[in-house]
């Protein structure tokens, strides 16, 4: 098996295998809400009326006794246990949302390094103005150098945005309606990917914020279809499959260097 066909299938365990594991994620953690919600509920309840009503927190109410003729020792814990799952769901669906971009965008990447392997002659185009050291022009063969004007390349995408990935990607193999099979008709939105990545971001760099999550199911299927709109490219574009046995090979050796 070569490099290339080393890093398509890679590419689509990424965006089958470790896609599920995303989706687990999440799952396991809106499974076990209610329990935890019960667990949290006790232990808010323990606090409120065992150390801060009766206990040696007490000092910290002005009026003891007025705060539990008001009901308030049955409403705090109540408040705490809601706020705490409020949190809980933010924080699950935001980490979700992290590692499923991550996913996508190395299988982009890589689908990227597939183009500049398999097609380095439509890089000419894009990378023709980077400069090269006129000692260099009359020693070295011009595939030489376009090699590592792409490698170049690379290393500035790998550190680029999602969105810049998907972009070379596309100037590279042009969308056809042969994709759809894999993702049932899917359309690839490309202002519905901007929002998510920018979603991504704030989600980063700005933790504490009220990000709205509500459609966390759908944008999951978003982004993998969009993963796997971009593999169906690939494979149409350079001819490329994936066997059984080369995906058994290539997971079993997942980790090392390619």
């Amino acid at each position: 098996m070569d490099a290339v066909q080393r890093i398509f299938i890679e590419v689509w365990i990424r965006l089958t295998s470790d896609w599920s594991r995303v989706t687990t994620f999440h799952q396991m953690g809106v499974l076990g809400e209610d329990a935890a919600r019960e667990a949290i509920h006790r232990s808010n309840t323990y606090f409120v009326q065992q150390q801060l009503v009766s206990g040696p927190h007490r000092n910290w109410l002005k009026d003891p006794d007025s705060f539990v003729r008001q009901g308030f020792d049955q409403k705090m814990p109540l408040a705490m246990t809601e706020q705490s799952v409020k949190d809980f769901r933010r924080t699950l669906r935001a980490s979700t949302l992290v590692f499923a971009h991550s996913i996508l965008d190395a299988a982009v990447f890589d689908s990227v390094r597939i183009c500049a392997m398999t097609a380095p002659d439509q890089w000419a185009d894009i990378i023709g103005n980077r400069k090269v050291p006129l000692a260099a022009v009359g020693k070295t063969p011009y595939v030489d150098l376009l090699r590592g004007a792409i490698d170049s390349e690379l290393m500035r995408l790998e550190r680029e945005s999602l969105l810049s990935k998907v972009a070379r990607v596309f100037q590279i193999c042009r969308p056809t309606s042969k994709q759809e099979y894999l993702t049932n008709g899917f359309h690839f939105d490309l202002d519905r990917l901007t929002r998510l990545d920018d979603l991504r971001h704030k989600v980063i760099h700005s933790p504490g914020g009220d990000w709205g999550f509500e459609s966390i199911y759908e944008d999951l299927d978003f982004m993998r279809n969009s993963g796997l709109h971009i593999f169906a490219l690939i494979a149409e574009r350079f001819n490329l499959t994936v066997s059984g046995t080369d995906y058994k090979e290539v997971l079993s050796t997942r980790g090392s260097v390619v």
